[in-house]
């Protein structure tokens, strides 16, 4: 068994793909496993991947089935203490697998969070806790929860490494839900998890095309997969006394304005104001009960909070955000 291993789901990402292992074969050693999965791509995505294949590095292949029954399969194919669920077309620092194993070496956790770079056109945000610290009782963790994710990122995979034999011994397994199934993910560990390190290291590096939700797939079950993903967390906070306060009122905002994107995104044309109102009156108490199952959270104050609940202004903010994006050339999309 090695000390970290990696697992990597693809998906019609050969030239982003290459460079990501590159980027990890030069950082490569004996505690270090790689395992790719081709998640049945139409390019050349498998040739990629398998021009790397090696003792450290395993390549699968399977037949079309979301980014979540690709991990699934590498949890099962991978042998290793830990694991990092990176995406194939993001990247990591030069020296984070190093750091990474120094951390396991020095003092092993049930999870590590530490720093990522959001790379969008030439700009690039920092994420990263101000302090580190190491919490070694799941209550200490609770206690600190809004703390550690006001300043770092909850939802992603990516920015963690989760012990694995939490993950086997708890069966836990992506779900199938189009949104959300990554924070679904790390809050069903973190029910599980007795400890936590926090890193101040910078290891990751998330490529944003777009900061908008211009080429995002309309969901048709956006409630109903939000209503899973809260149900983590209200799950996670009855375990663990957690009040994740904070995180909530977030969550409520995001979602509540997520939901007028996914409407949009829906309509045919998409220029018809009249079909987005209707559609948006016509589902709003379902997502008024969404967000009430979340318990008492204070709603985002504020513009934001005004814009997420006019009909009107969150229709006129949507088509503001698509014509600057498409004037800077950015309103091809992204992944989130």
């Amino acid at each position: 068994m090695r000390r970290l291993g990696i697992v990597i789901p693809a998906y019609n990402v050969a030239f982003p793909l290459k460079r990501l292992l590159q980027q990890i074969e030069e950082q490569l050693t004996d505690d270090v496993a790689v395992v790719v999965v081709d998640d049945g791509s139409s390019d050349n995505t498998l040739q990629v991947a398998k021009q790397f294949e090696s003792e450290a590095v395993r390549v699968l292949h399977k037949e079309n089935g979301g980014v979540g029954s690709a991990r699934n399969l590498g949890i099962e194919e991978c042998d290793s203490e830990y694991i990092w669920f990176v995406d194939a077309d993001d990247g990591i620092a030069p020296n984070a697998i190093a750091i990474l194993l120094k951390a396991i070496g020095e003092k092993p956790s049930n999870c590590y969070l530490f720093g990522s770079d959001k790379l969008r056109g030439k700009s690039a945000e920092t994420i990263v806790n101000s302090e580190a610290k190491s919490y070694d009782t799941s209550r200490e963790m609770a206690g600190n929860f809004d703390r550690l994710f006001s300043e770092n990122l909850l939802n992603p995979l990516w920015n963690k490494l989760f012990r694995k034999e939490i993950i086997d011994r708890e069966d836990l397994r992506f779900s199938f839900i189009p949104s959300g199934e990554d924070a679904e993910f790390v809050l069903r560990f973190l029910s599980h998890a007795q400890s936590m390190d926090v890193l101040t290291d910078v290891l990751y590096r998330y490529r944003l095309l777009s900061d908008t939700s211009s080429a995002h797939k309309s969901h048709p079950d956006y409630i109903g997969d939000h209503r899973q993903m809260f149900k983590a967390l209200t799950d996670y906070c009855d375990a663990t006394d957690a009040s994740a306060m904070a995180v909530k009122t977030r969550w409520a905002a995001e979602t509540a304005m997520g939901f007028r994107w996914n409407v949009f995104n829906g309509l045919e044309g998409k220029g018809k104001y009249r079909q987005f109102s209707k559609e948006v009156k016509l589902r709003q108490p379902e997502m008024e009960a969404l967000i009430a199952s979340l318990g008492d959270c204070p709603r985002q104050g504020g513009l934001r909070g005004l814009v997420a609940r006019s009909i009107p202004l969150s229709y006129l903010f949507i088509k503001t955000r698509l014509f600057v994006a498409n004037i800077q050339g950015g309103g091809t999309g992204g992944h989130e």
